[in-house]
């Protein structure tokens, strides 16, 4: 056993360590609160000083977090909703709080654009970044969401149903023989996949190239990407760029009624900058792809570990509320990213100008002051206003398709694999910091 001394040495330092970290992210947050927000939590040190010294510590990064994040959701609910987390920014675990400052003027989005004393052009990254409607802020975001809401409508939305269903058929049918299955590799992502390039007008085979660069891309938009993990994501979004060029050049020679032909319209009425039309086309394919593959694998899991996916399948009916209640219970998207405008006290805590605030949607959505039994899974709950699309402004403006795709998933699941059961495995998270979804999910039938 260490004496008395070595221990406090140990603290110490640990102590020291933790201090360090936070005052550097505390001065980081203001310029790259994304970047480096997460900076001193990454280091092992730190990060065992977090769990020993800070309990209740917000750590995303923590393994038993990915599993399972909701008992220290739960925690942080009951004890310190408003919370400092020892990484530089605050997190916001009760529904009120959540809608609040997703609704409220004076949370923004951080801006993005070329870093502060990085000289030269901005690259393929930075351009995504500052023209994608999801990190716009107003007056910009309400001009280019009116441009793509007047593209991307509901009757454009459910005249794919019919082509969900065949794509959905044609993807189970290469698994009935096999009497097993990875539900997201043979299903939850190729059919958004599938979708999204009919919606955009794109040869089977170019969605699929679609489908790597937004693996490459999608580090960029977590918390605190490594250098790596930026330098991927700006090849990703370079090749986005160039090939949605390429097919705007295309759609002005022979247009169509898809959705880059609709964006293209826009940009030559002069309503979108060129930028503003990448941007868009490339992140309408990733939220399409990535919310809708997340939706469809936790829902499948959530259905058949909590013995609900016989209850779906004898009551087609509740399938409108069930997706959700799916939807509530595992949200795919779990943190939004805030920058305070001004100084706010919310709860009798003051947040200050150009500090980061997460909003826990998955938090948000285990709330019982808002959910009965929250904990919960009812597929038949009625008052079921959750946020797992986010809410405000910045709510997903392609939820409609997610619910669309995940009905006509779970209803050929329910309906052609009866006898659907999980494969004992640990579940296989995304490693991803704000998303929540799995890597695998292996089922027998």
């Amino acid at each position: 056993m260490p004496d008395a001394g070595a221990v406090s040495s140990w603290l110490g330092g640990a102590t020291r360590a933790l201090r360090t970290g936070v005052g550097r992210l505390a001065h980081k947050a203001r310029t790259g609160p994304r970047r480096f927000a997460a900076i001193a939590l990454r280091q092992p040190l730190v990060h065992r000083a977090v769990r020993r010294i800070a309990p209740l510590a917000f750590d995303p990064f923590d393994p038993a977090f990915r599993v399972d994040p909701y008992p220290t959701y739960r925690r942080l609910r009951e004890t310190e909703p408003v919370h400092w987390s020892v990484g530089g920014f605050w997190v916001l675990t009760r529904y009120a709080d959540v809608v609040s400052v997703l609704h409220d003027p004076r949370f923004v989005h951080p801006e993005y654009g070329v870093p502060r004393g990085r000289r030269g052009a901005p690259t393929s990254l930075d351009v995504l970044r500052a023209n994608g409607l999801a990190m716009m802020n107003p007056p910009d975001h309400a001009r280019l969401r009116r441009v793509v809401g007047q593209v991307f409508t509901p009757r454009l939305v459910s005249a794919l149903r019919s082509r969900a269903e065949f794509h959905t058929e044609r993807l189970l049918e290469r698994v009935r023989g096999r009497r097993q299955m990875d539900v997201i590799a043979d299903l939850a992502l190729p059919l958004p996949v599938a979708l999204v390039g009919e919606l955009m007008g794109l040869p089977p085979e170019d969605a699929e190239r679609c489908q790597a660069w937004t693996q490459q891309c999608v580090r960029a938009f977590g918390l605190g990407p490594t250098r790596a993990g930026l330098k991927r994501a700006d090849e990703g979004a370079a090749r986005f760029f160039s090939y949605f060029r390429d097919v705007a050049r295309a759609r002005r020679e022979c247009p169509g009624p898809d959705l880059v032909s609709g964006l293209v319209r826009a940009h030559d009425a002069g309503d979108l900058a060129e930028a503003e039309m990448l941007a868009t086309c490339t992140l309408l394919f990733f939220a399409a792809y990535d919310t809708t593959a997340g939706l469809v694998g936790n829902a499948a899991l959530t259905l058949l570990r909590h013995d609900l996916y016989l209850l779906l399948r004898e009551n087609p009916g509740l399938m409108r509320t069930a997706i959700e209640e799916l939807l509530r219970f595992e949200s795919p998207g779990q943190l939004f990213g805030r920058m305070a405008a001004e100084d706010v006290v919310l709860d009798g805590r003051r947040i200050r100008r150009g500090q980061t605030v997460f909003a826990a949607l998955g938090a948000a959505n285990r709330d019982p002051a808002q959910f009965a039994a929250p904990d919960r899974v009812d597929l038949s709950r009625q008052e079921n206003r959750h946020v797992a699309f986010g809410y405000g402004i910045h709510a997903c403006v392609g939820q409609g398709l997610a619910r669309l795709e995940a009905q006509v998933a779970l209803e050929a699941l329910t309906r052609r694999m009866p006898d659907l059961r999980l494969v004992p495995a640990p579940s296989d998270w995304r490693p991803d910091i704000g998303f929540r979804g799995l890597r695998s999910l292996s089922v027998t039938w």
